[in-house]
Formats: structure tokens, sequence, C-alpha cells
């Protein structure tokens, strides 16, 4: 993620910048973080592909919300904005977070008034995206279209071919010899994995709970990843995986499933749509006694599981 990429998605580009921040107005974040780095010309790319996503056809509150918002700003032609998941493949259920991606045209955004502009309109997708999951932790993707081609790996160039588009462009343009670090990605999946399993004061924290059974229900996508050295979906591994696991292993996998198939949470109204309101449901939201008991009784064996996926890898 280039410094300008950095900068739409979060505010800021590194420690120093994030510190600064909170006491500086953004125009300066900008000028001393952003501004050198802006490209106003960019290269022919070699070993590059096309995909012409297709439309989401659902018509669900949050795709609506968010064409609403989208139509406020004048980017139809400089940006594209596609869901993937569980939206995409309208198979929502009561545990289904946002995932999205934006795409925008660097040449489009070459001073401080548009991409100002372009970062409210983010900041208010990812606001948006509680509309779907109250205790989403997550934000959008965002990437610009030819930091796409120098720069995105395996795991990103499929995420887009398989979303659909909800605004803007549907053309998208990728590198054929794009290449991903599935070990280094399973290492750091592990490592916050165990450290959120032996953080059991904090499981009844249904946003920290939540966080660590999504990190658990991705384990076998990034194992097999990591095994074949090749893209998977998480869909798909669920199945893919029963080949690969032990009879006692793939229960445990069935135990976190049936968290998730049972998960109830808050919804959040879009009268209620604020920062402060999304914050006191993270905090104050509270986990399912059963699941905690779920969790806690093959909490050893899913342990020993993650060392040996680990070990193998």
């Amino acid at each position: 993620m280039n410094n300008l990429s950095k900068y739409l998605s979060f505010g800021y580009t590194n420690r120093i910048s994030k510190y600064l921040s909170m006491v500086l107005p953004d125009r300066l974040i900008f000028s001393f973080f952003v501004e050198n780095h802006i490209s106003k010309k960019h290269t022919i790319q070699k070993n590059i592909y096309n995909v012409e996503l297709q439309s989401l056809k659902s018509t669900n509150q949050i795709t609506k919300e968010l064409q609403d918002l989208c139509n406020n700003y004048n980017f139809e032609k400089s940006i594209m904005l596609s869901v993937f998941g569980s939206i995409a493949t309208e198979e929502i259920t009561n545990y289904s977070d946002f995932d999205g991606v934006l795409i925008y045209d660097e040449e489009k955004f070459i001073n401080h008034i548009s991409i100002i502009n372009l970062k409210r309109l983010i900041e208010k997708i990812n606001l948006t995206a509680h509309l779907q999951d109250s205790l989403q932790h997550h934000r959008i993707l965002v990437f610009g279209k030819h930091e796409m081609i120098k720069k995105s790996d395996d795991v990103i160039n499929n995420l887009i071919t398989e979303s659909k588009v909800i605004n803007g462009t549907s053309e998208i343009s990728l590198n054929k010899h794009s290449k991903a670090d599935y070990g280094s990605s399973l290492k750091k999946l592990v490592h916050s994995i165990q450290k959120k399993m032996i953080q059991e004061h904090l499981w009844e924290n249904q946003y920290f709970f939540k966080n660590m059974l999504s990190e658990l229900l991705l384990l076998p996508c990034s194992y097999l990843q990591c095994q074949n050295k090749k893209y998977i979906s998480k869909k798909d591994s669920f199945e893919a995986i029963k080949s690969v696991l032990q009879p006692n292993e793939l229960a445990l996998i069935s135990k976190l499933e049936d968290i998730r198939k049972n998960w109830k949470q808050n919804v959040i109204n879009k009268s209620d749509l604020n920062k402060t309101t999304i914050k006191s449901i993270k905090a104050n939201s509270k986990t399912q006694l059963e699941f905690i008991a779920i969790l806690s009784e093959i909490k050893i064996d899913l342990l020993f599981l993650i060392k040996r996926l680990e070990s193998n890898d």
C-alpha cells in the first residue's frame, strides 16, 4: 500500500504521522507525508490483463446506502467500489461482515482538494459498513489503479476478480505475474490467534470474540494457500481442508462453524450510525456464554492444531 492509499485509508502513513495527526491539521499531514509521493505520470506496464467485473444485482440495505453515498460524489469515472465475500455471493448471514475494495485512478487525484473528498467518501463507506456488521473489525481495501498493477499479489487479484461492482467503472487491470507470500501470511495469522486465545478475560467482549473467531475460521484457507502456494477462497477451503485434517481436528472446525451459524449480535439503525454509538456497541457488547463455553472446552486442542499446521507450512 503506497503513501496515498495509506492516507486515504487511515489518515496517516506511518507511526510518526499517526502521532502528528492527533495534533496537526490534516492539510499539514498531507503536505509533510503524502504530497511529495504523488506521481503525476505513470509508465505503461507490461504483463497486465484486464478484467471486466460483474455488477452487484442485490438490493439489500447496505448496497442501497453505499450507492446513494457514492452518488453524492462525482467520482464515477475515477473510482471503482466493489464487494466480495458473502455480500457478493448473496449469502449474507447474521455473522456476515462487509468486505469491500475501492480502487481509485491516481491520475484523477493529484491535489489536496480532490484527495480529501475521496478520503471523506472512504471514511463514510467504512462507517456505513457497520449497518451490515455493527462489530466490523476491518476497513475496506484501498488501492490506486496503477498501484494495483505494480504491487498487488495473487490473493488481492483473486478477491477483486471475484468481487462485484457497486459503483464506478467495472474494468480493472491486474498483474499477470503477481505472487503472494502465503507463508508469512500464515505465520502472522497464527501469531494473532495464539495471542487472542490466551486472553480469556477479553472473550466476554463480543467484538474481541468475533475478531478471534473470524481469524480461527480463516485458518483452513491460510494453511491450504501456504501448502499449495496458490489462492483458494475462504468458502472453498472448508471443503478442501477435509482431506487434510484428522476426524478429531475436523470436529474442532465444525464447532467453530456452529458458533458462526448461531451467531447473534446488535444491529445498528441508520439513525444511530455514528462513531460514538459504534464505539459503545463494540465496548459493551457481550458474547453469548455458550459460545465462550464451547471455545474454552476446545481451546487446548485448537492450540495443538494451530501449532501442527504452523509446523507443516
